[in-house]
């Protein structure tokens, strides 16, 4: 397991990163409702995160923090 710090910095810092960009036909709150609901992260980010477990209290914000299990490593 590797902790990675997720900042500011990142993509300065990281070894390797991805992008993906996707148009919704959804409001903003509904996506971001999305976005915040760990488990869901597995259905739409398949097979690449196995596991999303929150770390910190909600409301989640700047700040937050999370386990996420991959099929990375």
């Amino acid at each position: 397991m590797y902790d990675l710090t997720l900042d500011e910095h990142l993509v300065e810092t990281a070894s390797a990163r991805g992008t993906a960009e996707r148009e919704l036909a959804v409001s903003a709150a509904r996506a971001f409702d999305t976005l915040v609901d760990g488990p869901s992260w597995t259905k739409w980010v398949a097979p690449v995160i196995r596991d999303v477990t929150w770390t910190s209290p909600q409301p989640f914000g700047k700040g937050t923090t999370r386990t996420v299990s991959s099929s990375a490593g």
